[in-house]
């Protein structure tokens, strides 16, 4: 995949940020970088963790929440010049500037008591969770105070074209946040099944949560690759009959023939190593046909092309695997990770093949690093900002020291931006030129 294919149309990425106001008395402006993760740093209470839940809250469109953060504005600026404003401009009102163009949110129109036959008339796609908070069909839950944010907003740009600007933005802006929570475990993510037979707490069962979510990803994706599967094979005979008229007039050089094979048999190899190709598939059956033959090549060009086109349809999901696979398997000892389109994925012990354990068996920090690697690759949209609140919870030293480079190579995948904020000296190296301090940039 090329930078073309995966790179974001429209607002592009976050280029700078100023918060005002913070704890009534901060001020901050700092650029982000493009390419690797900038490093939200500063003593404890200086508003790195305050400052990720901001930018949040407006990216998301979830305005209510920013009536309780000790700030008085932020502005956002975007590679394509877009910007975004958020005033405080008294009690429970927000200025809202985007490009020039101003709204006023009225924050007491937001009546979170809303009774669940109104949500349901309202917010039809919504429904009532086991836990009292709502979910759609997409898995996605959301507080009754989110609820009420989506009906507010429902009153604010669904009903007049003089704000859909806002609401477009909302839609543009991509973002990601991961809390220093992330081993926690909605209840809506855990079906009435699954309950009965994980009696740990909640908070451990996040790692297998991921297996379970990734392995379903993969059986769309590989669904996916059935569908045009069929599409290319329905009409195989009728191009190939094509391309053998077509080489009589014009013959197939034996080069470009031998050259496709190489990259479907390097391709499969690829596929079948993170689990998504059966490891009997091959191209064996061309083996004993003569490339110097010439009707010989216009079949296995066609074959091999359409090979291609099924592949390509599994690239992206392989590409993360991959990293996914490669980036924990650097970091565990005696353990490995082993992609299977039954399970998304299985730990191994080294030596015992046949042992598997489960992946709320490892370690708090090798939990971690696997929950944030997974929401990382398999969770964003390509050009995601992704916010990240203390990355170093339960990771030793040594993971520490290159997990800032392991984050840029992953994202680098899917055109990612990431702000983490963090207070631990092994994880910011040397990296000064990453480094954004609150305790030095405030005016």
């Amino acid at each position: 995949m090329n930078d073309d294919e995966i790179r974001p149309s429209g607002i592009g990425h976050l280029k700078e940020i100023t918060i005002g106001g913070l704890f009534d008395s901060r001020n901050f402006t700092f650029q982000l970088d493009l390419k690797e993760p900038t490093l939200l740093t500063g003593s404890n209470g200086s508003g790195k963790s305050t400052i990720l839940r901001i930018i949040n809250s407006v990216g998301t469109g979830v305005w209510l929440k920013l009536r309780n953060e000790p700030f008085t504005s932020i502005t956002l600026i975007f590679e394509s010049g877009t910007s975004l404003k958020v005033d405080k401009t008294e009690e429970n009102t927000l200025r809202v500037t985007l490009d020039g163009e101003r709204y006023e949110l009225n924050l007491n129109q937001a009546d979170i008591d809303w009774d669940d036959s109104d949500i349901a008339r309202l917010l039809p796609d919504l429904h009532r969770a086991p836990s009292g908070r709502f979910m759609d069909d997409f898995g996605s839950h959301f507080s009754r105070e989110e609820v009420a944010e989506k009906i507010f907003m429902l009153g604010f740009s669904g009903l007049s074209e003089q704000t859909q600007p806002l609401a477009q933005f909302v839609e543009d802006f991509n973002l990601l946040y991961i809390t220093d929570q992330r081993l926690v475990v909605a209840e809506e993510r855990i079906t009435t099944l699954q309950r009965s037979r994980i009696t740990r707490a909640g908070n451990r069962i996040a790692a297998e949560m991921s297996a379970r979510e990734l392995a379903r990803q993969i059986q769309r994706t590989l669904s996916e690759y059935a569908s045009q599967s069929q599409r290319l094979d329905r009409d195989f005979p009728q191009r190939v009959v094509s391309a053998m008229a077509k080489a009589s007039e014009e013959e197939i050089p034996v080069g470009r023939i031998e050259a496709l094979l190489r990259d479907v048999d390097r391709d499969r190899e690829q596929l079948q190593k993170v689990g998504l190709l059966p490891r009997d598939l091959s191209a064996d059956a061309f083996r004993d046909l003569s490339l110097n033959e010439p009707y010989v090549r216009p079949v296995i060009e066609t074959f091999v092309t359409d090979t291609k086109k099924k592949f390509a349809v599994l690239a992206d999901l392989r590409e993360r695997m991959t990293l996914f696979t490669d980036f924990l398997n650097q970091h565990y000892e005696n353990k490995r990770v082993i992609a299977t389109a039954k399970d998304g994925f299985r730990v191994e012990i080294d030596g015992e093949r046949e042992k598997a354990i489960l992946p709320s068996q490892l370690s708090s920090g090798e939990q971690q690093i696997l929950v944030l690697a997974y929401e990382v690759l398999f969770r964003s949209e390509p050009g995601t900002l992704v916010l990240i609140d203390e990355p170093e919870l339960s990771l030793h030293v040594i993971w520490q020291d290159t997990f800032v480079d392991d984050l840029a190579r992953m994202g680098s995948v899917r055109d990612l931006q990431f702000i983490l904020a963090t207070h631990s000296p092994s994880l910011i190296g040397g990296r000064e030129d990453l480094r954004r301090s609150l305790d030095s940039l405030h005016g």
